[in-house]
């Protein structure tokens, strides 16, 4: 196994500050996920299924992760002669025990 020494070509910079971004957990969402109210929703534009799929899970997987008591419903759309898909986000309802 090699072992690369790079310690002389890394440069220790000082005082640069940190630029403002995405303060929650992990990369910033592709989507409007965290400014959504309960409610809410956004039109995406997809040409099919593969694109619309990829918005549903994104929402599915971010709200599963970040805001469990919240859900998304997706429905496709067509927004001004183009097809796309509608996003809301929802509570989700509490299933009974018994």
């Amino acid at each position: 196994m090699r072992h690369h020494q790079v310690m002389g070509q890394i440069v220790i910079e000082k005082n640069i500050p940190i630029p403002n971004c995405w303060t929650g957990p992990g990369p910033e969402p592709d989507y409007p996920w965290p400014k959504m109210e309960e409610s809410d929703s956004f039109w995406v534009p997809c040409m099919n299924e593969r694109q619309r799929t990829a918005v549903r899970s994104a929402g599915y997987h971010w709200f599963r992760v970040n805001e469990p008591t919240f859900k998304v419903i997706t429905r496709t759309e067509e927004k001004n002669g183009q097809d796309g898909i509608r996003i809301w986000k929802t509570a989700k309802i509490p299933k009974e025990e018994g």
